[in-house]
């Protein structure tokens, strides 16, 4: 099936193209990281309730703080896509998300991790809430099913290597429970920078298009 002329005539981000690929490992890396940050506390609640001296009803909250805040931000993240950009609240959202992680294995006290927690939902709305809205205005209409289903599957994924990464090193490693959660997010900084490529990528390439036709 030949593309349509809509999609020839705007600037596309088309499958078989280097900016359609780095742009599509980037989405996958934003949805692996986001969701890897969302349930990274879930294998963690033995060791924050020993770690802040909680009982394992309160240490729970961890998780469900986060996936509160995300769910009650997904309602006012859209307000401001359109005046600010989406690539930007995407990139940004995952920085902070990040640092606010990090940050947040350096807290002594359980109201403020929970606070650090809500942060990092109100964070991670940012992806959630435009990854799918960027696909659907970005890639050529024929290529957007793909392109969404791998970042889906990103999100899964990240999801349960969350889960697994940050379980596996609370079973086998002695280590306080800042020392582990500053560990693993240092590990996903990397998938932030492979977005942030992705994303620059397109942006030349549509520069270029931009000033071509300018020239012209």
């Amino acid at each position: 099936m030949s593309p349509s002329n809509d999609d020839l005539s705007n600037d596309y981000l088309i499958k078989g193209s280097s900016n359609y690929y780095a742009a599509l490992c980037a989405l996958f890396f934003a949805g692996f990281a986001s969701f890897s940050l969302l349930h990274c506390v879930q294998p963690m609640m033995p060791v924050l309730a020993s770690f802040f001296q909680v009982s394992p009803t309160e240490s729970s909250f961890a998780l469900s703080a986060t996936t509160f805040s995300l769910a009650i931000s997904l309602l006012i993240t859209g307000f401001i896509s359109d005046a600010i950009g989406r690539k930007f609240i995407m990139v940004f959202a995952l920085i902070t998300a990040s640092v606010l992680t990090m940050l947040s294995s350096l807290i002594p006290s359980w109201s403020f991790f929970l606070l650090s927690r809500v942060a990092v939902g109100f964070a991670v709305s940012g992806v959630t809430a435009f990854a799918m809205t960027y696909i659907a205005e970005e890639v050529r209409s024929l290529d957007v099913a793909a392109t969404m289903g791998l970042y889906i599957s990103g999100t899964a994924l990240g999801g349960m290597s969350g889960r697994i990464f940050t379980g596996v090193l609370s079973e086998s490693l002695d280590w306080h429970q800042h020392r582990l959660l500053v560990c693993h997010k240092v590990h996903w900084v990397y998938w932030h920078w492979r977005m942030c490529q992705g994303f620059i990528a397109h942006q030349e390439q549509l520069t270029g298009l931009n000033d071509g036709a300018v020239n012209l």
